[in-house]
C-alpha cells in the first residue's frame, strides 16, 4: 500500500476526521467507538514462526547486548534541546537570550536576559547555531533571570514529579527565585517537544518532615541503600493550584505532525519574557507576579557562587583541633569533592 493512500470510498465518509487545534476531533471519534463498539475481527492470518539456524542462535546469544545511554547522559540531552528550541525562537524573534552556566552549577542551568540580536547573529546562529554571547561575556550588570530544566526517567502523572535529593539541594540552597522547568514525557519522549510544567521556585515550599527526608537520603549511599520515596510536587505546592495550571505547550497529537518543535515551546519564550520584564503579569491565571522578584545580575550570580564555594571549602577545612593526623590525612586537610563543580 501507497503511504498516501486515497481512502475517498462513501463508506468511509463517516470516519474522516480533521484534527483541529481546538481539540473538537476528539469528541468525533468518542462517537464514533460508541457507534460501533465491536468493530470486525480481521481475517489476516499470522505468519508461521520461522525457527532459526543453530548456528545463528549460538551467536546472537553470545551477543553483547547495545548499551543504552544512562541517565546523565539522557538528562543533558533534554538541557540540549531545551536549549536549542528556546535559543531557535530567540533568533526568530530576535529578542531574548538563553545563556549557559556551568556544568553541575548549584544554582540553575541556564540564565535569560533581555537581548537584541542583529541580522549577523541571526545569520550565525541559524547556520552555525553560534550564540552571539556567553555567560562570560555579557556585562557585569546584565539583570537575568535563573532557569533550571529537569527530565525525568519516566513520565510525570497528573500530580507532577518529585524532587532528587540533589535536586532539592540545589533549590534550597539558592536564595534567588528560579524558574523550574520539567518535562512531562521524561526521557521517553526525547525526540518531542511535549508538554512543559513551569513552575516559579517561590511556589513551592517545603515541610520540617520533608526536608529531614531530604537531608536524611542526601546522606544515603546508593548503592547500598535506597532512597526513602520523596512527595510530588502537587504535595510542596502552596499556591492553591494544581499542575495543570503551570503546564505550557499542550498541543496535544499535534506534537507529532509539526516538524519544527521549537515553535511549540513559544510560550516558555513568552514566560522568560515576562519575567525578565518589567510590567506585572499572571502565571497560572489568577496569580500576579513582580518581575523583579525573579532578576539578579550577572555580578551577583558570580558572587553567589563564589560565596557558595566559600563556605563549602571553609566547612571540609575545618578539623576539630584535638583530632590526631594519620599517615591517610596526608597533610591534615579534607579535600573538597567536585560535586559543586
Amino acid at each position: 500500500m501507497e503511504i498516501h493512500a486515497q481512502f475517498d470510498f462513501p463508506g468511509l465518509d463517516k470516519f474522516h476526521i480533521r484534527m483541529d487545534i481546538e481539540g473538537k476531533w476528539v469528541e468525533q471519534v468518542y462517537k464514533i467507538v460508541m457507534a460501533m463498539p465491536h468493530p470486525r475481527a480481521t481475517s489476516r492470518t499470522h505468519r508461521p514462526k520461522q525457527m532459526q539456524p543453530k548456528k545463528q542462535m549460538r551467536q546472537l546469544k553470545h551477543q553483547k547486548p547495545r548499551p543504552r545511554p544512562n541517565a546523565q547522559a539522557k538528562g543533558f540531552a533534554f538541557l540540549e534541546k531545551f536549549f536549542m528550541a528556546i535559543m531557535e525562537h530567540c533568533a526568530r524573534q530576535g529578542s531574548g537570550l538563553l545563556v549557559v552556566l556551568a556544568c553541575q552549577h548549584p544554582m540553575a542551568d541556564f540564565a535569560y536576559c533581555r537581548y537584541t540580536w542583529t541580522w549577523e547573529e541571526q545569520e550565525a546562529f541559524s547556520t552555525l547555531k553560534h550564540p552571539p554571547h556567553t555567560i562570560s561575556t555579557l556585562p557585569c550588570a546584565t539583570p537575568v533571570v535563573l532557569v533550571n530544566a529537569y527530565t525525568k526517567a519516566k513520565a510525570m502523572t497528573s500530580r507532577g514529579p518529585s524532587f532528587s535529593p540533589h535536586e532539592f539541594n540545589r533549590l534550597d540552597q539558592c536564595a534567588i527565585a528560579s524558574l523550574l522547568v520539567f518535562d512531562m514525557f521524561g526521557v521517553e519522549g526525547i525526540d518531542i517537544h511535549g508538554p512543559l510544567v513551569a513552575v516559579p521556585s517561590n511556589d513551592v515550599s517545603f515541610s520540617i518532615e520533608e526536608r529531614m527526608l531530604y537531608l536524611e537520603n542526601l546522606g544515603k549511599d546508593t548503592k547500598k541503600h535506597f532512597y526513602d520515596r520523596a512527595p510530588l510536587l502537587s504535595r510542596q505546592l502552596h499556591t492553591g493550584c494544581i499542575i495543570a495550571d503551570y503546564t505550557l505547550s499542550t498541543s496535544g497529537p499535534l506534537i507529532f505532525e509539526d516538524n519544527d518543535g521549537s515553535l511549540l515551546w513559544s510560550e516558555v519564550w513568552d514566560l522568560c519574557n515576562a519575567l525578565i520584564g518589567r510590567d506585572e503579569f499572571t502565571h497560572p491565571h489568577g496569580i500576579v507576579r513582580t518581575p523583579a522578584t525573579y532578576q539578579t545580575t550577572v555580578q551577583a550570580l558570580h558572587q553567589s557562587l563564589a560565596d557558595l564555594h566559600a563556605t563549602v571549602e571553609s566547612e571540609s577545612l575545618l578539623l576539630p583541633v584535638n583530632e590526631e593526623l594519620n599517615d591517610d590525612q596526608g597533610d591534615g586537610y579534607e579535600h573538597t569533592s567536585n560535586e559543586y563543580m
